[in-house]
């Protein structure tokens, strides 16, 4: 899917040969013939020419005011994919001033001048990549293109006579991008990380010193060379498919999982020594994301196979509780009617103040305001209190604690390790007052869970003496829980945490102990409890 530079029109290909072009109100304007085999990129040109790849082994570049078709390029390469119809032929991408294309065929890079009439002649074949075949191509500028693939990233310039450059990597890099300067270029790598290469701009020295008889406008000036670092970021829960930095560089989204993840390129050392920001509320995996197109803009949408769209503001997050650990961003838009199936694409339009998304779903494609969007966040995230600019700051923290339990509620009925119903429970302990009118503050204040927690930790250590002794003791503490949630009820956060270290303590001195057993069910019981509560409705 593309938008035009004017941003009046919306060209959508898919797997049948032809493409669709549309008006900004989705009517269909004409129809091209496309590419057997289907479409694999497509990208909008200077002058309103679209240029489009597929698996018919070609790149062709379509009048789209008329739908007449100006040129069919067969794209050659090395390590080609093989189709019914030819070979394959993707990553359709245009230069700043929409005058070169770029286009991948196998190991091979792919750039014509589509800004005149002869196609051919101003075509550029550059020599294959060394490691696998192209998974990204991006444009730095009108000059510079990067390409990812099997063993790192190459940086190409169209500049007659420039050099090019090798950042290698010992992986398969699936996406890339950099920052406007080109002072950072981003790996998006199968080995669950972003790999970060590091340009440092050479110090410039004036050769005329102090007292020299040169004047200040004619001094020479000295260059030590360009010094390159790099480092990786981790923590991503699959692969990382997607890399993009906002218009002013200074965010950089990735994707990986069910969760977007935001890193902070403002620092000298661009995200080192940072934590990042996690965009929450997708159930299945990410798909695909967009910057807002205005500069400074700090706005990101996200969609995924569960067909959700989500807008974040990334300035808005919840602090982490300890140190070091990410924080985290519940979205502040949700697309008013969302589709059932896999989100494909999405492009963010610039035209007016850029509140226009367009989403290319398997089954068709949507758009959505901001401004709708928008009032179903609001409808979705009501607490209680009335809508408002004043609240905006509030609800992203909540909702963010709530998107961390349904995370941890799935982990849990998939059956995995207890560590995610402790989270859980955790997080409810502090979610669990936002969300709901009842008052919990006289429930805080009865210290008797605090005290079964520590206790239970020094029971389950392996010092702790005999294990019938320890057992006895555990099972008063058992009757120190029952007479908590006697009392407060099942609601009380701190009566399921309690539950889950008493069973951690009664697993470490009997394995087998049907009293752990219990004690564990019950602390996913109540956690559960706590999430349907803290939970408003499938928000996103």
């Amino acid at each position: 899917m593309a938008l035009s530079a004017d941003a009046q029109l919306l060209a959508a290909g898919s797997c049948e040969p032809s493409i669709a072009v549309f008006d900004l109100q989705l009517a269909l304007l004409r129809t091209l013939s496309g590419h057997d085999g289907g479409t694999n990129g497509l990208a909008f040109a200077v002058g309103g020419r679209l240029v489009s790849a597929g698996e018919d082994g070609q790149l062709a570049v379509w009048d789209s005011s008329s739908g007449n078709c100006l040129a069919r390029l067969e794209c050659e390469g090395v390590n080609l994919d093989k189709t019914p119809d030819g070979h394959s032929v993707s990553h359709v991408r245009t230069n700043a001033a929409g005058t070169l294309a770029a286009c991948a065929a196998g190991r091979t890079l792919h750039v014509i001048d589509v800004s005149g009439d002869d196609f051919e002649s101003n075509r550029r074949v550059f020599p294959p990549v060394t490691g696998g075949v192209i998974e990204d191509v991006k444009f730095v500028g009108n000059s510079t293109v990067l390409v990812a693939y099997y063993g790192g990233v190459c940086v190409f310039s169209t500049e007659a006579g420039a050099n090019g450059m090798v950042l290698e990597y010992g992986t398969n890099v699936l996406a890339v991008a950099a920052t406007p300067k080109l002072d950072y270029v981003v790996g998006g790598c199968m080995d669950s990380c972003v790999h970060i290469w590091k340009f440092e701009k050479p110090e410039v020295k004036q050769a005329g010193a102090e007292g020299s008889t040169e004047a200040a406008g004619e001094a020479e000036e000295e260059e030590e060379g360009t010094k390159l670092s790099e480092y990786s970021c981790g923590g991503y829960m699959t692969k990382v498919n997607a890399v993009d930095f906002n218009q002013a560089g200074t965010q950089m989204a990735s994707l990986g999982g069910t969760q977007n993840t935001v890193w902070d390129f403002t620092g000298t050392d661009g995200p080192g020594g940072s934590v990042p920001v996690v965009a929450l509320g997708h159930t299945k995996n990410c798909t695909c994301q967009a910057w807002q197109p205005l500069p400074g803009s700090e706005l990101l949408v996200t969609a995924g196979k569960d067909g959700r769209v989500l807008v974040y503001d990334t300035t808005l997050f919840a602090d982490p509780d300890e140190e070091g650990m990410p924080k985290f961003s519940a979205p502040i838009a949700v697309a008013p009617e969302p589709q059932p199936d896999e989100a494909t694409a999405v492009v963010w339009s610039a035209a007016g103040d850029a509140r226009t998304i367009y989403v290319a779903h398997a089954s068709g494609t949507t758009s959505t305001s901001m401004d709708a969007a928008t009032q179903e966040r609001d409808s979705c995230f009501a607490d209680g209190r009335s809508p408002g600019a004043a609240n905006v700051k509030e609800r992203p923290k909540a909702a963010a604690e709530q998107e961390l339990l349904l995370v941890c509620q799935e982990r849990i009925e998939d059956g995995e390790a207890e560590g995610d119903a402790a989270a859980a429970i955790c997080k409810a302990q502090r979610a669990g007052t936002m969300g709901r009118k009842r008052d919990y503050s006289a429930m805080m204040q009865d210290t008797r869970c605090a005290e079964v927690c520590k206790a239970a930790q020094a029971i389950g250590s392996p010092s702790a003496g005999a294990t019938s002794d320890r057992l006895a003791a555990l099972l008063q503490w058992q009757h120190t829980i029952e007479a908590a949630e006697a009392q407060w009820g099942p609601l009380h956060p701190a009566v399921g945490r309690a539950w889950l270290e008493l069973a951690r303590a009664l697993q470490a001195v009997d394995k087998d102990s049907e009293r752990a057993k219990l004690a564990t069910k019950k602390a996913f019981d109540i956690c559960q409890i706590l999430l349907k509560e803290t939970a408003t409705v499938d928000v996103v």
